[in-house]
């Protein structure tokens, strides 16, 4: 999947100065951990396909996450859990990184992962027709046009109880999991978007104690064909 990604991004926006100008459209989906993030673009890409289906000429919808990751570590030439380790936040800190490039210059630093990061997401967005799900997809694409930003959240309790049904987690460990995971996150969201607040250009959020996933796909279907992202 990594390298047919990068393979359309070549094709598709990096070697072509027009596509450049491309805005999407794009939808990115922001969630407190534990909620049905994938869910939620699962289904919203089978409606949205249903209800405006693409000639066989265009990018159908589709959704992607760690899939970017992937791809990054493709371009790079690393191994994936590299990749996933900087986007988990548990990185090396910049003296450890500066450490390592004078040991093996050939190392790639932590920077340099986020900025492929970046690209990949910006690229995947200003292809267009794409659900974006986490990586901190708000803070690189808040200034297309045509694009959404939708945040699901929930309190800590009733996302712990998710895990813990999911997972074999005590309810105990579940909350510590979803209170820790939503501090890299947030982390992550930041270095990625260069300290740019995440949560001042979310368009909509949604609490998935109230809402169910269908409630969810239908509210965020009709915000998408008010602000013209699907028509």
């Amino acid at each position: 999947m990594a390298n047919i990604l990068i393979e359309y991004l070549r094709h598709k926006y990096w070697e072509s100065a027009d596509e450049a100008e491309s805005t999407g459209p794009v939808i990115t989906i922001s969630r407190a951990y534990g909620c049905p993030a994938v869910e939620v673009a699962q289904e919203l890409v089978a409606r949205i396909s249903a209800e405006y289906p693409q000639s066989p000429d265009i990018l159908p919808w589709h959704w992607l996450s760690k899939e970017i990751l992937q791809a990054s570590a493709y371009e790079l030439d690393i191994d994936p859990s590299r990749v996933e380790e900087v986007a988990a936040e548990e990185g090396r800190n910049i003296v450890k990184d500066i450490l390592m490039s004078v040991a093996s210059p050939e190392a790639v630093s932590d920077a340099r992962i986020r900025a492929t990061i970046a690209h990949m997401i910006e690229s995947v967005a200003r292809a267009g027709n794409v659900v974006l799900v986490g990586l901190g997809g708000v803070a690189i694409t808040r200034q297309l046009r045509r694009s959404l930003h939708i945040r699901l959240q929930a309190c800590v309790d009733w996302r712990a109880r998710r895990l813990k049904e999911q997972n074999s987690y005590s309810i105990v460990e579940a909350r510590r999991v979803a209170q820790e995971q939503e501090i890299r996150r947030s982390e992550f969201r930041k270095r990625l978007g260069g300290g740019v607040d995440a949560h001042a250009h979310f368009d909509m959020y949604l609490n998935c104690e109230k809402f169910t996933v269908s409630e969810i796909v239908d509210l965020v279907f009709k915000a998408a064909q008010i602000r013209g992202v699907i028509s």
